[in-house]
């Protein structure tokens, strides 16, 4: 397959093996348990994103397999393999996550997602597919053809309550997190999951948003905890963006990391300017 396809009926049939390699690592981790858990060395500067378990690399062998007939002519960038490059030279990579919130699974806590993108090569999402482990429950999107959910189609809710806010264990040890929320005023403050599933809970639970600051080191999520819901957030009309509101650099050639210009997920962009208002006010 040397042509990325184009229009949305293209990309869902090219989808269709991402689902179907979600699925079959989802369920792989939802009926095992973890027999040894390592630190690696190329993860982030949190313990989150250092710890690695054989069911991560389990499920990992399990999507590329899986994938194989849609990987002709595309490149390739997963969590638990090298960076080989393909990704800078291929017209579009596969961008896979396959056990992202490894420490919520450690802990038999929820979080635990399976995430497989399909980025082009200029940074732009074509495909987004989700695999909530503990749920089962199914997303996938794609550029131009909309977002379903368990094969249904499904449109973005008007907001409804009160202002939800999700975020990573990072609000719990950097007090600017807590900071910001209370001169949002939010009451309903869910710390935990991960990336992916922090991203979609903002989509089925508007008004939501889910931010992390730019900061400086390794971390800040990779270009495998972003590219899925991002594709799934362009096609709602929801913010997807740098904490700054730039385009996500979701193929940048110098590193896999997003710690530097952090991220920005909200159900619309007032709610995330407010976000960037809150953080720009004094304490």
């Amino acid at each position: 397959m040397s042509d990325v396809p184009t229009s949305p009926e293209g990309l869902w049939q090219l989808a269709a093996h991402a689902q179907r390699a979600a699925a079959v690592a989802a369920e792989h981790i939802r009926s095992r348990r973890p027999h040894s858990i390592e630190h690696k060395e190329t993860g982030g500067d949190y313990v989150a994103s250092q710890v690695v378990t054989e069911v991560d690399r389990q499920a990992e062998a399990l999507i590329v397999q899986t994938l194989q007939p849609a990987l002709e002519g595309l490149g390739l960038l997963t969590e638990e393999r090298p960076d080989d490059g393909s990704r800078l030279r291929a017209p579009a990579f596969w961008c896979i996550d396959p056990l992202d919130g490894t420490l919520a699974y450690i802990r038999g806590e929820r979080g635990p997602a399976v995430s497989v993108g399909l980025v082009r090569r200029d940074g732009v999402p074509l495909i987004g597919v989700i695999v909530d482990v503990v749920t089962g429950q199914r997303i996938a999107g794609v550029r131009g053809g909309g977002v379903a959910v368990d094969g249904t189609p499904w449109r973005h809710g008007a907001p409804s309550g009160s202002l939800r806010v999700f975020g990573d264990h990072s609000f719990e040890d950097k007090p600017a997190y807590r900071s910001v929320t209370d001169r949002l005023g939010a009451a309903d403050v869910h710390v935990g999951q991960a990336a992916v599933l922090n991203a979609w809970s903002v989509l089925a639970s508007p008004p939501a948003v889910y931010f992390k600051f730019p900061r400086t080191g390794r971390g800040g999520g990779s270009l495998w905890d972003y590219a899925a819901t991002a594709c799934c957030f362009g096609e709602a009309g929801c913010v997807a963006t740098t904490f700054a509101g730039d385009p996500l650099p979701l193929n940048r050639p110098d590193t896999t990391f997003l710690a530097d210009c952090g991220v920005m997920f909200a159900s619309d962009s007032g709610l995330a300017a407010q976000v960037r208002s809150a953080a720009a006010s004094p304490p």
